[in-house]
Order: C-alpha cells, then structure tokens, then sequence
C-alpha cells in the first residue's frame, strides 16, 4: 500500500518511512490508514512520514515471527544524527541479475569501492546459499535425530535377538 522509497525522498525532502504489515497490525486500529501518520522518538515525535506499507517477511531468522518494523532512507538521516537512529546500516545489498555471471563477486567489489573506498563487503553469498544457512541448525537436529533413531533400532533389534535367541 502507498509507495517505496524513490528520488523524490532527497536529503531535503520531509523524511519518509516505510512500515511492515505487522507494524500496522501493532500502532493502529484495524481498518485505519497508516500511509500520512507520523512516527518519531519522544524528543521529536512526527519525524518521519509513513509513505508506504509492505509484507511481513523473514529478517535474520526464519523463526522470527510477527515483528514490527519500519524503515527509513540512509540519504535522509541528519548527519551527526546518533541518537534514535544509531543502529541504521546497509546490512545487505540484493542484487539480481539476468543470467548467472562468474565474475559477480569481483565486479560488485569493485564497484562498492569505487563508490566509497571506505566500504567493506564482509560477506557475498548467492541468495540460495542465504537460504541454506538459515536452515543448519534444523539440519544438523534432523541427522541427529536421524542418528539417534537407528542407534535405538539397532539397540531394539539387539535385545530382541537377545531375548528370542
């Protein structure tokens, strides 16, 4: 609902902020409109415009569930500004391509730092690699259970053996 992020939002324009459904579900009544509201922190409440609405998705966690987020443009945060905002960052960048390139890795890199020097990719990952991290810890439950399983069959058939023998 509304709309995202786009260049209208510039540096000088009022400060615009997009929330998740889960967010709207949370800070208003049912059936009411969230797009125009204003949110802010106690020393500046209205800071931020909402403009848009998007779906609850996965951050972080696949078992993450029902939390309320919102976000805001990096080219909109005050400079200096540290206080409600100091744990803004570009933790991830997407990028999707046409066809697979061998090469995406080092292209990105290089485009990143010549963009800003300063920059550092700590980790590049395919999205299907992203997806298969998410699920180790399910993973390795499942082989021990899997483990365990045939250690209790084996010890069954044991003692049944032993018992018939």
């Amino acid at each position: 609902m509304g709309r995202g992020f786009g260049p209208q939002d510039s540096p000088i324009a009022p400060a615009a902020a997009v929330v998740n459904q889960a967010f709207v579900r949370t800070f208003f009544k049912p059936g009411e409109n969230p797009i125009g509201a204003h949110l802010g922190g106690p020393e500046s409440p209205g800071d931020f415009t909402i403009v848009g609405v998007v779906q609850d998705t996965t951050y972080g966690s696949v078992d993450w569930k029902d939390h309320s987020m919102f976000f805001l443009r990096l080219l909109q945060q005050p400079a200096g500004d540290k206080k409600p905002t100091d744990y803004v960052f570009a933790k991830a960048i997407a990028l999707e391509t046409a066809r697979p390139m061998d090469n995406m890795e080092a292209l990105s890199r290089q485009t990143l730092s010549s963009i800003n020097p300063n920059l550092s990719v700590v980790k590049f990952q395919t999205f299907s690699a992203q997806i298969g991290e998410q699920f180790t810890h399910a993973r390795m439950l499942s082989r021990l259970m899997t483990l365990f399983g045939g250690l209790a069959l084996l010890l069954a058939a044991v003692g049944l053996y032993g018992v018939t023998a």
